[in-house]
C-alpha cells in the first residue's frame, strides 16, 4: 500500500481537522489550543492574524415546497416569514443574518435551531422551512431541485 506523501515528507507532523463556531475556533486560537482555523467572516480581533482565502455568498433556500417563492423577488418581511431554519445562536452565519435583518427593521426567530450546516442543509431540503446557507454549500441540491434559490 503507496504511503501518504505528505506523512512521508513529513512523519512527525499529525493533523487534526475540527468544526465548531466562529467564536469557538478563534477562542481557541487565542488559547493556543489550535494552529489555524477556516471561520466565516467578519471577524474583528486584533490578536488573530487573518488572511481571506475565498469570498462566499450566502442565499435564502428552501425545499421543493418554497417552489412559488422562487418565481419573484422577496420582500425583506417576506423572506423573515415562518417556518425559519438558523443555526445555534452565536454562530457567525447566525449573526450575520440577524444583523442584515435588524438593518431592515426586522427581528428573525428560528422555529428549528439546528447544530451544523448539514443539518441545516437536510432540513430545508426535506421542506421543514427556509434558510439561509452559503451557495457553494448546496451546488448538488440546487442543481437537483432538491433546494430553490429565492430572489
Amino acid at each position: 500500500m503507496e504511503q501518504n506523501l505528505f506523512h512521508t515528507k513529513y512523519p512527525g507532523i499529525r493533523i487534526r481537522l475540527l468544526h465548531g463556531r466562529t467564536p469557538d475556533l478563534t477562542q481557541r486560537l487565542k488559547e493556543g489550543l489550535i494552529d489555524c482555523a477556516i471561520v466565516h467572516m467578519p471577524i474583528y480581533d486584533s490578536q488573530l492574524d487573518i488572511r481571506t482565502l475565498a469570498t462566499l455568498e450566502d442565499s435564502f433556500l428552501g425545499g421543493a415546497a418554497y417552489q412559488d417563492l422562487a418565481s419573484r423577488t422577496l420582500s425583506t418581511s417576506e423572506l423573515a416569514q415562518p417556518p425559519f431554519l438558523l443555526l445555534s445562536p452565536g454562530s457567525s452565519s447566525r449573526l450575520l443574518l440577524e444583523q442584515w435583518f435588524a438593518a431592515r427593521g426586522f427581528t428573525v426567530k428560528p422555529d428549528i435551531e439546528l447544530g451544523s450546516i448539514d443539518l441545516l442543509i437536510e432540513f430545508a431540503s426535506l421542506g421543514c422551512g427556509t434558510a439561509f446557507i452559503t451557495r457553494s454549500f448546496v451546488k448538488e441540491e440546487l442543481r437537483s431541485g432538491k433546494l430553490i434559490e429565492f430572489q
